[in-house]
């Protein structure tokens, strides 16, 4: 009888211990299942960032690509013959009916402004000649432009070290910097403007805040503008962190970071 017990007990035993390997072995591979479909799972995400990232990168250079082409077209033929007419006019024998209220100097003052608009428009459009002497720079030419428009009151300070970032990097912060300055000159209604960049150990931060109408965040993903999606498009393809804060009748402030190193988040 105790013979027999013991067998039991044996029997018992070597099934537990065998249903007891068999969870064991079942718990493994759905762990390592797990695992793989996690790696899988991040890969594609990966892949799929990568592809987005590329799209826009191919989108971005598409854009600059238009926007370098349509600059030489402005200068090198509507500046031109705007310029030859200018030219033509001053060496015209006038008739004394056009003399008459400055007509003819009207005229050539009229031109003189258009070619001036003209080659502003042709610099802005043209990333290369507004880089050439830094993103500060051309940061500050785009302020001035905006200052003679006399529609707002603009403030600009920058602080910490200045770091010299990849030119590519540059191109699309200042593209930013721009977006946002068109937006608040299309809806915001503002009368000053302030625009702070401060330059971090491992980062720049870019704050640019008016005092205008402002809006209701809550309705920014239905009543999205274009600037503002190529806003965030823009900082995506950086790495980069947007915050907007804006209430209705109280202004606006946006803010994004750009990492200086493209794998840091």
């Amino acid at each position: 009888m105790q013979e027999a017990s013991k067998e039991l007990i044996i029997f018992l035993l070597i099934n537990v211990i065998v249903i007891a390997s068999i969870a064991t072995l079942a718990m493994t591979v759905i762990l390592i299942h797990k695992k793989k479909q996690i790696r899988y799972n991040t890969k594609i995400l990966r892949l799929k960032t990568d592809y987005d990232k590329e799209i826009l990168k191919t989108k971005l250079e598409i854009q600059e690509q238009t926007s370098h082409n349509i600059a030489r077209e402005i200068h090198d033929s509507i500046g031109h013959s705007l310029t030859l007419a200018k030219l033509q006019l001053n060496t015209l024998r006038t008739p004394p009916e056009f003399l008459e209220g400055g007509k003819v100097h009207m005229a050539i003052d009229l031109l003189g402004h258009s070619i001036q608009q003209l080659s502003d428009i042709s610099k802005n459009l043209n990333v290369d000649a507004l880089l050439q002497h830094g993103l500060l720079h051309a940061i500050e030419e785009e302020i001035n432009r905006i200052r003679s428009l006399s529609r707002f009151e603009v403030h600009y300070e920058v602080t910490g070290f200045t770091a010299y970032l990849d030119p590519q990097k540059e191109v699309v912060i200042y593209r930013i910097i721009q977006e946002g300055f068109q937006n608040i000159l299309k809806y915001a209604e503002a009368g000053r403007t302030l625009l702070l960049i401060h330059f971090h150990p491992s980062s720049i931060r870019v704050t640019l805040t008016d005092d205008g109408r402002g809006f209701d965040p809550k309705n920014i993903g239905r009543s999205r503008t274009t600037g503002l999606a190529n806003i965030e498009n823009r900082i995506r393809f950086l790495n980069g962190h947007l915050e907007i804060h804006s209430e209705p009748g109280k202004g606006t402030r946006l803010q994004f970071t750009i990492p200086y190193e493209q794998n840091a988040q």
